[in-house]
C-alpha cells in the first residue's frame, strides 16, 4: 500500500546530500514516527530511507507573533501554521546518488 506523505524539501538551510535529505509530513494520517522506513519514487529513481529525527517548526517567528498580539489584544490570536519535517538517512538509492 504507498501513502503520500508528503514533499523532499531542499533549501539553504535542509539541504539533500548523498546520505541523508529532508521532507515535509503533510499527511496527518500517514503515522511517520522516528525509526520508519520511507520511500521516495522520482523522476526514474527510488529512494529508501530511514527517518532519523522529526522536527515542528511554524512559518511566523516567536517575536513577531508576540509583538503583533501586544499591538493589538482584541483581535482573537490566529495560531501559526505548523510545518513537520523529517530528516532521513538514505539506506538505498537506485540509481546512485551522485550530489
Amino acid at each position: 500500500m504507498t501513502i503520500d506523505i508528503g514533499n523532499v524539501v531542499i533549501s539553504s538551510d535542509r539541504q539533500a546530500t548523498a546520505d541523508e535529505f529532508w521532507f515535509t509530513i503533510n499527511n496527518p494520517n500517514s503515522n511517520v514516527q522516528v525509526g520508519s522506513y520511507v520511500v521516495v519514487e522520482g523522476q526514474n529513481q527510488k529512494i529508501i530511507g530511514l527517518v532519523e529525527e522529526i522536527i515542528c517548526r511554524s512559518e511566523v517567528d516567536s517575536s513577531s507573533q508576540y509583538l503583533s498580539e501586544q499591538m493589538n489584544p482584541t483581535q482573537p490570536r490566529i495560531l501559526p501554521t505548523v510545518i513537520r519535517l523529517a530528516k532521513t538517512k538514505v539506506l538505498i538509492s537506485d540509481p546512485p546518488m551522485l550530489c
